[in-house]
């Protein structure tokens, strides 16, 4: 079947994301985790919020308006400078080359109000793989297609193989791939599936411990995230150091 024809497959509203994949090295999973968060991250755990914006940006803040008031305190923006506001913001995001783009698959590692706790298909220790949720709304398989272009540009050395089935984790007891989306070398590839990758269940084995542990919604610990973020900051200053010289190589 041609990628055209692959990519007018239609999908149900909420299709359940699977992925198995070649196992990375945890500093490898810092860089994907980092990259790939949308860095919204709020949930019901106040003080992990405050954590994660001191990390970040260097002032605690439990919600948005926190951070944008602490952040417009400390670098003496207007209150209403919305454009200043964000330009400063960004000077503290921009260290870590977030991926843009990526909507259906991000990494909810650090943080995560979902029932199911903090999720994804890349783990801290460099797992790669998930089968226990889902994604939309209303996905279309191209919209995904080029999401994975954007993530194995960014990390080449990933190799893995993703299905989204016709229906919800744990929704159908026999559920069916629609479509494989296959990603090496920094490519991808996109193939009408002939067998099933996993079968997917919804949430996780812990789910309880959502409503018994005030800090289920926290994936790692202050220390892990402290030092994922300063990894690829420094990771992401050698890379463009190393792009300048490559540039520079060219021009003479």
């Amino acid at each position: 079947m041609k990628k055209t024809e692959l990519f007018n497959k239609g999908l149900p509203k909420w299709p359940a994301l699977v992925v198995k994949g070649k196992p990375v090295t945890e500093d490898q999973a810092k860089e994907i985790i980092v990259r790939t968060d949308g860095f919204c991250f709020s949930c019901n755990d106040r003080e992990w919020e405050n954590d994660i914006n001191e990390i970040i940006y260097g002032v605690r803040g439990s919600t948005f308006g926190d951070l944008e008031k602490s952040l417009k305190e400390r670098h003496n923006i207007d209150e209403k400078d919305w454009a200043g506001y964000y330009e400063v913001k960004d000077t503290y995001t921009g260290k870590y080359s977030v991926l843009e783009g990526l909507n259906y698959l991000t990494n909810s590692r650090i943080a995560s109000s979902w029932i199911g706790g903090p999720h994804g298909w890349c783990a801290w220790n460099g797992r790669i793989g998930c089968s226990n949720y889902n994604i939309g709304k209303w996905p279309l398989v191209e919209a995904v297609y080029n999401e994975w272009v954007i993530i194995a540009e960014a990390f080449p050395f990933l190799e893995l193989k993703c299905q989204l089935m016709d229906s919800e984790a744990g929704e159908n007891e026999e559920p069916k791939p629609v479509v494989e989306y296959e990603i090496k070398n920094g490519k991808v590839k996109i193939y009408e599936p002939k067998d099933i990758l996993d079968y997917p269940v919804f949430g996780s084995e812990d789910m309880i411990r959502r409503f018994t542990d005030p800090h289920a919604e926290r994936g790692c610990s202050s220390k892990t995230l402290k030092e994922a973020f300063e990894f690829v900051e420094k990771k992401m200053e050698i890379d463009k150091q190393i792009e300048k010289k490559e540039i520079w190589k060219e021009v003479k």
